[in-house]
């Protein structure tokens, strides 16, 4: 199965991400929050990690069909990038069950706050390293065809 990812449809699932933090916005605004709310804003930044991930591999792919020796130092420098995604992932998982087993409204609210700061540092920091590594990547195969 490929990772191939149309430029539509990462537009797409982008609209509808930036939908809930809308949505999440307005819910903070007025102080409305529901485990559901908090555990879509969670999806929408799981999401972000993974359309990140899946545009680094679509990259390299690129990078490994019209220059295949290049490639092979760029997979060598991303070997780790599926254990970071995961990693990432388990720690949206900690966030979401946190959430998940907090039933009261009261508690709820209480974690809302510190669960979002938690959920935007942890993409953040995901998100600023699967860009950096696709520029690299980028950069890499667009300076090889200009030579």
């Amino acid at each position: 199965m490929s990772n191939e990812i149309s430029t539509d449809t990462v537009c797409r699932t982008l609209r509808a991400y930036v939908d809930i933090f809308v949505i999440t916005a307005e819910d903070s605004y007025n102080r409305r929050f529901t485990r559901d709310n908090v555990l879509w804003f969670l999806d929408a930044l799981r999401g972000l990690g993974s359309i990140s991930h899946i545009l680094l591999e679509n990259a390299l792919e690129t990078l490994s069909q019209t220059h295949p020796r290049e490639s092979l130092s760029e997979y060598a420098f991303n070997v780790d990038v599926k254990n970071i995604h995961r990693e990432f992932n388990w720690q949206i998982d900690d966030l979401e069950y946190v959430i998940w087993n907090r039933c009261r409204y009261e508690l709820i609210l209480q974690l809302v706050l510190p669960t979002f700061l938690k959920g935007v540092k942890v993409t953040r920091s995901f998100l600023r390293l699967m860009v950096a590594r696709r520029q690299r990547v980028l950069s890499k195969a667009s300076s090889k065809e200009l030579e």
